[in-house]
């Protein structure tokens, strides 16, 4: 991944971390995750005021969305970060309409999402 960084500029990097977690790769979606919660965050943070649980929750549930959308995403349609603004504004939406759905965790949701990550019984 650092070769991805150290050939792009930072939006590119981004970009194209996103586009390996459409294709399953987790620690790059981990790696996108680092570069960008700071940001999501503090959107989410500011946007809720003190609740800062409510906004974690918030903040997950949108990288939630952005994992589902990976496989679909292609830097020629958008940078990735549009992509995570607009889950992160469907998730203030849904916070102010009160219809977003409870998950235990971003991790667990993610893991259970992936058929690569999930566990077969």
């Amino acid at each position: 991944m650092d070769e991805l960084q150290g050939q792009h500029s930072p939006g590119a990097a981004i970009d194209d971390l996103l586009a390996a977690a459409g294709h399953g790769d987790v620690d790059a979606f981990a790696a996108f995750y680092d570069l960008t919660a700071a940001m999501v965050f503090g959107l989410m943070r500011g946007a809720l005021g003190k609740e800062t649980d409510v906004a974690e929750q918030a903040t997950a549930r949108a990288y939630l969305q952005v994992w589902r959308s990976a496989p679909s995403f292609h830097p020629s349609d958008g940078p990735a970060t549009a992509l995570l603004l607009i889950s992160a504004w469907r998730e203030l939406a849904a916070l102010r309409d009160d219809t977003r759905p409870r998950s235990p965790s971003v991790v667990h949701a993610i893991t259970a999402a992936s058929p690569d990550c999930s566990e077969t019984t």
